[in-house]
Order: C-alpha cells, then sequence, then structure tokens
C-alpha cells in the first residue's frame, strides 16, 4: 500500500490533487501540520486519483501556502504511510 502526490494544481477556490495508489482504495487528502481533512477519492482501475477540493473547504486557506499529503485505506482500519508532502498556494 502506498499512496502518491503526483502534482496539484490550484486556482480560485479550488484544488486538483493528481496522484497514484492502490486500485480500490480511498484516498485521504489532509493539510499537513494540524491533519485536517481536506477531502478524499477513490483510486481507478488504473492506480490514479485525481481530487477535486470543494471551494467550502479551502476558504480558511485563502492566501496562504499550505501544506498537504496523502495516505489511503481500503477499510477506515488499516492506513498506509503519509505520502511526501506538497506545497500549494491557496487563491
Amino acid at each position: 500500500m502506498a499512496a502518491y502526490i503526483d502534482h496539484l494544481k490550484s486556482g480560485p477556490g479550488i484544488l486538483i490533487v493528481y496522484g497514484r495508489g492502490t486500485e480500490g482504495y480511498r484516498i485521504d487528502l489532509h493539510k499537513d501540520d494540524t491533519g485536517e481533512m481536506l477531502g478524499n477519492i477513490d483510486v481507478d482501475s488504473q492506480g490514479n486519483y485525481q481530487l477535486n477540493t470543494q471551494e467550502i473547504i479551502l476558504r480558511e486557506f485563502k492566501g496562504q501556502t499550505i501544506r498537504v499529503r496523502v495516505r489511503e485505506t481500503i477499510d477506515n482500519k488499516n492506513y498506509s504511510y503519509w505520502s511526501v508532502p506538497k506545497e500549494v498556494y491557496i487563491f
């Protein structure tokens, strides 16, 4: 089990996280320093994911650079290690 962030894309009110994980597992995106959950999505049959966050979740971080990381789970009990954190500016 492993989850990775390949790259991030940020725009007004949106953060898109592209990455890889284990097919059928769920990816959880968290703010690195607080652990706050920013979103989740299932990994597709090719081992990829594209997670689009909601504007309401990002509102409190507008104008800031934040560090995010992901991990994956299949059963909400066992989790992979955290990915390497990535920085992104929130518009």
